[in-house]
């Protein structure tokens, strides 16, 4: 018997439905009401930040995707909309987030954006460091002003490859980000070329080695 949610709890739902029960219980309204989009918007919310705070993979994003394609059909836009919130709209923009989410996972990381002076520096760094640095020991290792180390980390944060933490007095802590991580593991395990007799390779080694193949210069991004 499908989900009833006129009557069942919001939390009970988000915890305990799996998404072929909630498609079930929508297939099965016939006529909406405030109570019924009111909890499955909860569910909706909650479901994605859970997803977003776990570092999901890619499949278990794909399926709630392919879960709200189903619902936000345009056959329900009209009722949707005659409710008290435009719920069409916002679950459309959840499917949005969710495709851009997706859409990242599956791309590669920008070559030019690995290959930006400085960046290498930062992420070799925080890999030293085992854990958060506060923006102050950045910008004195990097010598570099505020204003360029914060654009740098802000198009770093929008890859996933550093994250900010609050700190204190408002300062921010960075630490390797999701990608990060994925970087320095895969820099750790990449075969290691023998070392030279003449130079002596430099600290930045092993994240530049997974950059770009050639040595000539990327675009300003």
């Amino acid at each position: 018997m499908p989900l009833d949610l006129e009557e069942c709890a919001p939390e009970d739902v988000a915890v305990y439905s799996t998404l072929p029960e909630l498609l079930e219980a929508v297939e099965a309204i016939s006529r909406w009401s405030d109570r019924k989009a009111a909890v499955l918007d909860y569910v909706y919310c909650e479901r994605l930040l859970k997803l977003i705070r776990t570092n999901a993979p890619r499949e278990q994003l794909e399926e709630f995707n392919e879960h709200l394609v189903q619902v936000v059909h345009p056959l329900r836009q009209e009722d949707l909309d005659g409710l008290s919130l435009r719920y069409y709209q916002r679950w459309s923009l959840l499917r949005e987030l969710l495709e851009r989410r997706i859409e990242s996972l599956r791309g590669e990381l920008p070559q030019q954006l690995l290959a930006r002076e400085h960046v290498s520096s930062i992420l070799e760094y925080l890999s030293r460091a085992r854990g958060p640095v506060s923006q102050q020991d950045l910008m004195r290792e990097l010598d570099l002003r505020k204003a360029n180390l914060s654009r740098i980390l802000s198009r770093l944060e929008a890859h996933e490859l550093i994250e900010k933490l609050p700190g204190k007095g408002g300062s921010n802590l960075i630490s390797l980000g999701f990608r990060g991580r994925e970087l320095e593991l895969a820099s750790a395990t990449a075969p290691q070329p023998p070392t030279p007799t003449v130079e002596k390779p430099g600290t930045m080694a092993r994240f530049s080695s997974l950059m770009a193949d050639d040595d000539s210069p990327s675009p300003p991004m």
